[in-house]
């Protein structure tokens, strides 16, 4: 199985187009907030803690901002590996793996455990570099504490994003079913983690629908690792209520049904219970598959 690692991973780093798409999601999202989304959310944020200065308010945007795209990235970046998985089937070298001295369990979980390292690293250049582009424009930066926190969900993102994806893709056969599949996930992963608008701004049916899909729990725990000190500042003088109706708003906590809030350790068990079921049905399906070679 190790062997098979060491495959999967050459493969997928080598081919270099494979990997700038599989973020390009993440690129679309920076850009997307940074050219059109910004300076509203910092105006927004100025009508409820006035207060404050605008540098201030930039900085805590841009945490929020880091803390979406960092809880996007394992997802899509762990898609990547898959097309491996499509084009061994597609090209029948499934075959050869068939009939190597292999265990039936050691191909797909080789292939689960490519996309989650393959996700984890990705995102670990990511948080690095949005680390480094909020210093420079704000000044500020994270404690080791915070970042590995962050990286550590980080972990358990791209874990849970590619026991899903593995299932998912046991459903299609080509490349070109995968590439549609791929981006459908890029359109739509914004929303997902509420990077495009703030969850406070979707009808109350879509928030329901986000807090099911597992990447979307990602985002409100991030948030509250690296928004913790921006918030402290801007909401000091502002009161409880502002502050907890700018957390609800932004998605830095979730609520059930708008009601009850949902702790950040119940968000990563139903990652870990959505992970496991979906790696569990990933092997069944796989292996029903391998029998028709």
């Amino acid at each position: 199985m190790i062997v098979l690692l060491k495959r999967n991973l050459k493969t997928h780093f080598r081919n270099r187009a494979s990997v700038i798409f599989s973020i390009i999601a993440v690129l679309i999202a920076f850009f997307v907030c940074a050219v059109f989304l910004e300076d509203s959310m910092i105006n927004q944020v100025l009508r409820d803690a006035p207060q404050m200065d605008r540098e201030s308010c930039r900085w805590l945007i841009e945490c929020w901002i880091m803390a979406g795209l960092v809880s996007m990235t394992p997802v899509t970046a762990s898609c990547g590996v898959f097309a491996i998985m499509i084009s061994d089937s597609e090209k029948k070298i499934i075959k050869d793996f068939k009939s190597a001295p292999l265990k039936k369990y050691d191909y797909p979980l080789a292939m689960v455990l490519c996309a989650a390292v393959a996700g984890f690293l990705i995102s670990l250049v990511i948080m690095a570099l949005y680390t480094g582009y909020i210093y420079l424009i704000a000044g500020e930066g994270f404690s080791a504490v915070q970042l590995v926190k962050t990286a550590g969900i980080a972990l358990l993102t791209s874990v849970t994003g590619c026991c899903v994806h593995g299932f998912l893709l046991t459903y299609i056969k080509t490349l070109g079913g995968f590439s549609n599949y791929s981006t459908f996930l890029g359109t739509n992963i914004g929303f997902f983690n509420a990077i495009y608008l703030p969850m406070g701004s979707l009808p109350a049916f879509l928030r329901d629908v986000v807090k099911i899909v597992p990447y979307g729990h990602a985002a409100p725990i991030m948030r509250n690792i690296l928004m913790e000190k921006p918030l402290e500042k801007v909401f000091a003088g502002a009161g409880p209520d502002a502050l907890s109706g700018f957390r609800k708003y932004f998605g830095v906590d979730f609520y059930l049904f708008d009601k009850t809030q949902i702790s950040y350790a119940a968000s990563m068990i139903y990652m870990v219970v959505f992970a496991v079921i979906c790696f569990i049905l990933f092997m069944m399906r796989y292996n029903a598959k391998r029998e028709q070679y």
